[in-house]
Parts: structure tokens; sequence; C-alpha cells
């Protein structure tokens, strides 16, 4: 029960970077889980990054891109995403 449009984006995981004498291709990944719930839509273009879940009824507004939780039915958009208005 969840709306995806065109080219939204789901990135679970991001290069490891701590370490200046190792290059970054040789350093591995670090992957968290991404969770939505239902009743959820996400526009186009959308970026979601590793770790975030997105609350039940939330919008998400096309382009953004989010990096924290969304609760649920609140409207985020904006880069990075932010509260942009509620459905309740």
């Amino acid at each position: 029960n969840v709306l995806v449009a065109d080219n939204v984006s789901f990135r679970n995981a991001d290069h490891e970077f701590k370490n200046t004498d190792i290059p970054i291709k040789n350093q591995g990944e670090i992957s968290k889980d991404i969770m939505i719930h239902d009743d959820v839509w996400i526009g186009a273009n959308v970026v979601i990054t590793k770790g975030v879940t997105i609350g039940r009824g939330a919008i998400i507004g096309a382009n953004a891109v989010v990096n924290k939780d969304v609760p649920s039915y609140k409207i985020y958009g904006g880069v990075p995403a932010k509260e942009i208005g509620c459905r309740k």
C-alpha cells in the first residue's frame, strides 16, 4: 500500500571513509535497513538514505533527500527533507 513514483532511489548503504590512510574504495560499506510503513506516497526523484523509517500515511515531495525518520502522517520535502505539512 505504498505509492512510489519514477526514479526513486533507496540507498541503504554508504562507503566507509573514516581512515585517511586507506583508499575509500578499500574501506568497505556501512549499511542499515530502510523501513516504509503502509499508506505512504513517495514522489518522483526522491532519495531515501540508510537507516530511515517513513511512518504510516506520510508523503515525501518530489526531489526530496530523506536522511532522517519521517513521522506518521507528516509531509516532508526539500534537501535535506524537512516537515512542510501534516495530513492530520
